[in-house]
């Protein structure tokens, strides 16, 4: 989903670090680097035990994804050329699944923004299936 699908990388690999400084905290700056092919579960623990903080992992993704949820629901676009595929996709009758780590309440106002949401017959989450894509 994200930077396949939705131009989103750069907002996660800032996440950490803003959560981080909305903390008080100054994060190192290979952050969203070493955290790139997390899962929001596997980040959220990653952040508690490097960083000492005393919370809940839940609490941790919560804070991040309401960090982001603003940018999907209002900012982020679509990859170039994307709406276009899908649209090929589906009149070749083609089934669309895509995995992502991101949770389901921050990616699906964007896909709903740009009207592309129909277009996938299925979307697995890694919170939702417990497992990292």
């Amino acid at each position: 989903m994200d930077g396949v699908i939705l131009d989103s990388m750069s907002a996660w690999e800032k996440a950490g670090i803003i959560f981080l400084h909305n903390l008080g905290l100054k994060a190192e700056p290979e952050l969203g680097k070493d955290m790139y092919c997390m899962s929001m579960s596997e980040g959220a623990e990653y952040l508690k035990e490097r960083y000492c903080l005393d919370m809940a992992e839940e609490a941790i993704i919560q804070g991040i994804n309401d960090l982001i949820k603003d940018f999907y629901a209002h900012h982020v676009r679509l990859k170039e050329g994307v709406d276009r595929f899908l649209e090929g996709l589906r009149q070749a009758g083609i089934k669309i699944v895509a995995a992502t780590s991101c949770d389901r309440e921050v990616f699906e106002k964007a896909l709903i923004r740009h009207e592309v949401i129909g277009y996938f017959d299925r979307i697995f989450t890694s919170t939702e299936i417990a497992w990292a894509k």
